[in-house]
């Protein structure tokens, strides 16, 4: 069953296999990464060489939330049950446009940490989005 947690900055998130159900405060993308190999041989004379690599590793996203300890949807146990599955997380746009742009494909929660209980300030925790395979990224419309 799908679940949206919404992203206080305008944005929102679907992940369809994991419970997630929170307040997200932040989001931070990994960006993306490809293999560099080198081609470099012994009749060289002036620099290394190198080419890319065929296949590109999306890196994990950080998430942090709003935590409130025990309820359903933020239960360890319950974010890193969920096998890989689809997430489309849509970013914020302009209210001229006819859609915003959004990233999507498959992945899974690596990790989820509670964060420090604190007086005064709000509890937070962190969790991690790996993406499997290709994470798709969408341009918004106008």
């Amino acid at each position: 069953m799908p679940t949206t947690a919404e992203i206080m900055t305008g944005h929102a998130a679907t992940f369809v296999a994991a419970a997630l159900t929170a307040q997200i405060t932040s989001i931070n993308p990994g960006g993306t990464t490809r293999n560099v190999i080198p081609t470099t041989y012994l009749g060289s004379s002036t620099a290394h060489t190198k080419i890319p690599g065929d296949l590109v590793m999306n890196e994990p996203w950080t998430i942090e939330l709003q935590y409130v300890p025990g309820i359903a949807g933020q239960k360890p146990e319950e974010i890193l049950a969920a096998t890989a599955a689809s997430c489309t997380i849509t970013f914020p746009g302009d209210a001229a446009w006819t859609s915003n742009a959004f990233v999507n494909g498959l992945g899974f929660f690596s990790s989820f940490v509670p964060g420090t209980i604190t007086t005064d300030e709000l509890l937070t925790a962190t969790a991690t989005w790996e993406w499997s395979g290709v994470a798709t990224y969408t341009s918004a419309a106008s």
